[in-house]
């Protein structure tokens, strides 16, 4: 992918865990600098078993429909994991 101009963003990624480390709540948002679009990206994991995690969250855009993520500001969504680490 090729641009022509230079696009600038920040971001902020605060995460913990509490509950003996069995919540561990998260979120992550990117911001345009040059384009007033953005993405917010809550989750939280939650371990409950040793091997086992269950993961919920949410992909959240808006912005300008030609920003990077403003295109996608109609197609928000919810998504869940269920994962076994051996």
């Amino acid at each position: 992918m090729y641009e022509d101009e230079v696009n600038s963003s920040f971001s902020i990624w605060p995460s913990t865990g509490f509950w003996e480390i069995k919540i561990e709540p998260e979120i992550l948002w990117i911001c345009g600098l040059n384009r007033t679009d953005w993405m917010l990206r809550p989750k939280v994991k939650y371990n409950f078993r040793p091997a086992w995690r269950l993961t919920v969250g949410m992909d959240i855009f808006g912005g300008e429909t030609d920003g990077r993520f403003g295109r996608f500001h109609e197609k928000d969504r919810v998504y869940t994991e269920i994962r076994y680490e051996f």
